[in-house]
């Protein structure tokens, strides 16, 4: 029986991109998949675009909820998941085709790692018309924008030692995961290819650093003090 990964995508009105993302999925060499899409209380087509994909792929369904921001998304998705591994995938991202098949590969050769993340190119929307501030390079692999927390797969198992995805540390709950993750000893690690296209235009979350920096700091403060 062939390991199934389970892919949360939440999306708040992500029309726009939101087909090309769960193609990328579904177009992935490695099968089964099963699809969660989380609709945060979009107001536009998402939730049409998102059953008409998982109709098609027939794997994983759509769940509709009230806004309540990325992280509950995120948990949402992951309580309605039935994988032995979990994906996560913004709905403005693309993936390659092996990116799922090369971080399986890598966990089973590898089972002391809980999460393995991959390496990401930017590209850029015609409406940016240049790199914001943020999109630095990464002091290791020199990508812009470093290495996306996002773009992990992820043994279910880590969640049962690290626990759910923090509702309270908006713009960071990624971030926050992974340093509860690596406090609790779950190995993590980076494929250093790229395997994850992050698409940059004017609606990007990150554009609020100031929200992203407030709640990664609040982070790594519960941290230290335990």
């Amino acid at each position: 029986m062939p390991a199934v990964i389970s892919v949360v995508i939440p999306v708040h009105n992500g029309t726009a991109f939101l087909a090309e993302c769960l193609w990328s999925i579904v177009a992935q060499t490695q099968q089964p998949v099963e699809l969660i899409v989380v609709d945060d209380g979009s107001v536009d087509d998402s939730a049409r675009v998102a059953a008409d994909v998982v109709a098609a792929h027939g794997r994983g369904c759509v769940h509709r909820q009230v806004n309540g921001g990325v992280a509950a998304a995120r948990n949402a998705g992951l309580a309605r998941s039935a994988g032995q591994y979990i994906g996560f995938c913004d709905h403005d991202d693309v993936w390659l085709p092996e990116k799922l098949a090369r971080q399986l590969a890598f966990l089973l050769a590898h089972p002391d790692v809980g999460a393995v993340m991959t390496r990401q190119e930017p590209f850029f929307e015609e409406s940016v018309s240049a790199p914001p501030r943020w999109l630095q390079p990464d002091r290791r692999f020199g990508d812009l924008g470093g290495v996306l927390p996002m773009s992990a797969l992820v043994r279910r198992a880590a969640f049962d030692v690290v626990g759910a995805f923090s509702e309270a540390r908006t713009g960071a709950d990624d971030l926050d995961w992974f340093l509860r993750a690596r406090r609790e000893g779950v190995g993590i690690d980076v494929i250093p290819e790229v395997l994850v296209r992050r698409r940059i235009h004017s609606s990007n979350a990150s554009y609020d650093t100031g929200r992203m920096r407030h709640g990664l700091l609040a982070s790594l403060h519960e941290l230290t003090r335990g």
